[in-house]
């Protein structure tokens, strides 16, 4: 058996890559809202997709999101409003997306993330009292796997949980979470949410934590999970919520995913636009 070996792709989609060299982009921060710089843009498209394809530019900064019509691949042209001022001086991600001209939830070909940054980025100060219940890390995964969850291991800890993203195969992804971007925030929390709470579940079912313990900064982090489902679903362990009714459980995993979409700006619809549909 060899000693290294080489994962191929197969594209089962027939989709086309949009090349970084094959487009460029800036964006113009000299007025009160970025917009896309129109005397810089340029794009080629793949010859192999359709003519009457249609061309959209994706836009956007965490949950503040636009995009730009510009028509089919054969009559391209950019629309006259370029401005984005929902989404303000902050790092904006673009991503060119083609869709057929016949099927409109098929993507005939897409680019990758491209981010571009506000020329006075900097680093936003965080408070003394706040800290992160949930935090994206490097790691070192085994070949093929993008993403695993890693809980504290210290009983009683108020550190983060970690979703480990694998630092040889993902570090795109990895990025991305870090930048907040909708779309794989979007593919990734829901599953990592609903395992988290199964885990509250389960902790306090097996007394490792104690769901009426009040919450101070020291708080263990299932106390601080707990505590969070509360503020949005006004239920929780230990308050109107049995951890061994399975159909109540459930019933507050749905309401915790619900609310997480509401504040989140509609991940579904952001999976549906990132893979060719409106």
């Amino acid at each position: 058996m060899p000693s290294r070996s080489k994962f191929g792709k197969v594209n089962l989609t027939g989709r086309s890559k949009i090349m970084r060299r094959d487009f460029t982009l800036k964006v113009d921060w000299s007025g009160s809202a970025p917009k896309i710089d129109r005397g810089s843009f340029s794009l080629a498209l793949p010859e192999a997709t359709p003519s009457g394809s249609k061309v959209f530019i994706d836009a956007n900064h965490r949950m503040n999101y636009h995009y730009f019509d510009l028509g089919t691949k054969a009559d391209m042209t950019l629309p006259e409003d370029l401005s984005m001022g929902d989404i303000g001086h902050n790092p904006i991600t673009f991503t060119i997306r083609l869709v057929h001209p016949v099927h409109p939830g098929l993507l005939s070909a897409r680019s990758a993330p491209y981010t571009v940054p506000p020329p006075d980025e900097k680093p936003r100060p965080k408070k003394e009292t706040t800290f992160e219940l949930l935090k994206f890390v490097p790691r070192d995964l085994p070949p093929g796997v993008p993403t695993k969850v890693e809980y504290p291991e210290i009983p009683g800890s108020s550190d983060p949980v970690f979703i480990c993203v694998n630092r040889q195969e993902c570090v795109e992804l990895w990025h991305a979470l870090v930048e907040d971007e909708p779309t794989p925030l979007a593919h990734i929390l829901p599953p990592y949410i609903t395992a988290i709470a199964e885990r509250l579940v389960s902790d306090a079912l097996r007394d490792d934590f104690d769901p009426e313990e009040p919450i101070t900064l020291k708080s263990s982090w299932q106390s601080h999970w707990n505590h969070l489902f509360i503020g949005w679903t006004n239920k929780g362990l230990g308050r109107d919520l049995e951890a061994n009714d399975t159909q109540a459980v459930d019933d507050w995993i749905l309401d915790i995913l619900s609310h997480w979409s509401l504040i989140s700006g509609n991940p579904a619809k952001t999976i549906s636009i990132s893979m060719g549909g409106f």
